[in-house]
């Protein structure tokens, strides 16, 4: 299930409110984040309990006055964008099949209504996790749903983490080098207009190059060239010369990267980009990095069509038990290249767990948790980049093992537990 289309009509519909009336598009935005309280429930587990205190966090670091107001505004709405949500939600076809009855389909709006306004859960991750089943019923407070991802932003600005030694590319990449750590190589950094990377000016020369958005996420603004006779030639047939190349950086805020490749044991499962390892981490009080979930990102179709990427999910030896489409189908082969993609073992997979913990541990302690991609060569692991909110929504989809049943919980309420002691 493709979590960027699973609102294209909502957000079409907000879109059109915030060129129209900004008051109510904030309005509709509010009434999409289920309410800022929980029932208390003292018997509840450690991923119930957390996610009571996300939602007390959602707007704290606001004043007074306008927490109130926002907080208002979500008890209110929330009703309104649950029902909403609910009826949308009831239309798709993903994860699991409408029911085929008027009387079942009224059974399951019920039940997805309940948890909307019960244990704030977005009927969109209904859906996705399957919680009509009857033994899946119970997991519904063991997740951590798109709408309490402020968690990592508290977390980290408790621990005195700076976004930017993560967001900022070229920042990441540095801290990297001064620790020791393999990462992508760095060829030219621009920022406001400038080179700021080198100190001379860039002409580049390679064959291959990478370019990507020094602030992004996501692969924004990512792009490849090729050299071809001189010129530099995009997927898209773009020919430019390489000062011409060098102009348009100067215009932007991006970072530029030789193009490096998979390992060969890892050539048959990509369309020639990066087949990525996903692993997010967690550093607890004492500093100590632990691995809280991982999979394999497997490309095929040009980079632009990332969101359609094959999921592998990943035992503890690296070798890929099953892989998913990103609608939750099954897929036993790469839809370009034909390979079976069960059974492959990842190349220096104890060496990349071990890289992305001691990376966490060491240079990147402030963030509590990092979601890394790193990439796997002929010569080892390598990072590419991290993220301080890791994007857990395909990791408890694909991986089905929601973050309740982790050590994410634990490590996180043991942060909390020891601001509380401190106030």
């Amino acid at each position: 299930m493709n979590e960027g289309n699973s609102g294209k009509r909502p957000f079409r519909l907000l879109r059109f409110l915030y060129v129209r009336w900004p008051f109510m598009a904030n309005f509709y935005s509010l009434s999409k984040l289920g309410f800022p309280f929980m029932l208390p429930d003292f018997r509840a587990s450690a991923m119930r309990r957390l996610r009571a205190r996300a939602r007390r966090e959602i707007f704290a670091h606001h004043p007074p006055v306008r927490r109130w107001l926002e907080r208002m505004t979500m008890t209110l709405s929330w009703p309104f964008g649950a029902l909403v949500d609910t009826v949308y939600n009831l239309r798709m076809s993903g994860a699991f099949d409408r029911p085929r009855n008027f009387p079942d389909l009224m059974v399951r709006a019920g039940h997805m209504l309940t948890l909307a306004l019960f244990e704030n859960v977005p009927p969109f991750e209904y859906v996705a996790y399957r919680l009509n089943e009857p033994g899946r019923r119970e997991r519904a407070s063991e997740y951590l749903y798109w709408s309490e991802d402020n968690i990592f932003r508290v977390l980290n600005s408790r621990n005195g983490a700076d976004n930017d030694d993560v967001q900022d590319k070229g920042r990441f990449a540095d801290i990297c080098r001064q620790h020791g750590f393999p990462c992508i190589p760095t060829l030219a950094i621009y920022r406001g207009g400038r080179q700021i990377f080198p100190d001379a000016p860039f002409i580049p020369s390679q064959p291959a190059l990478w370019v990507k958005d020094l602030a992004g996420s996501r692969g924004s603004g990512a792009g490849q060239w090729r050299r071809q006779e001189g010129d530099y030639t995009s997927p898209g047939r773009r020919v430019a010369t390489p000062e011409e190349l060098a102009d348009s950086w100067r215009k932007q805020s991006c970072i530029i990267q030789p193009v490096i490749n998979n390992h060969p044991d890892l050539a048959c499962l990509s369309d020639g980009t990066l087949a990525e390892i996903r692993i997010i981490t967690g550093v607890d009080p004492e500093g100590n990095a632990q691995l809280i979930t991982h999979q394999m990102t497997i490309p095929w179709g040009g980079f632009a069509n990332r969101p359609f990427s094959v999921l592998g999910i990943l035992d503890d030896d690296g070798r890929i038990s099953r892989a998913i489409s990103g609608d939750g189908k099954p897929v036993e082969r790469h839809p370009e290249t034909g390979a079976p993609i069960a059974e492959i073992v990842v190349p220096f997979w104890r060496e990349a767990r071990e890289l992305v913990s001691r990376a966490h541990g060491q240079a990147f302690s402030h963030f509590v948790f990092l979601g890394w991609d790193v990439a796997i060569t002929a010569e080892g692991p390598v990072l590419i980049e991290t993220n301080s909110n890791p994007g857990v929504f395909h990791h408890q989809f694909a991986d089905d093992i929601p973050l309740g049943h982790t050590v994410f919980a634990t490590i996180a309420s043991r942060y909390f537990e020891r601001a509380e002691t401190c106030d």
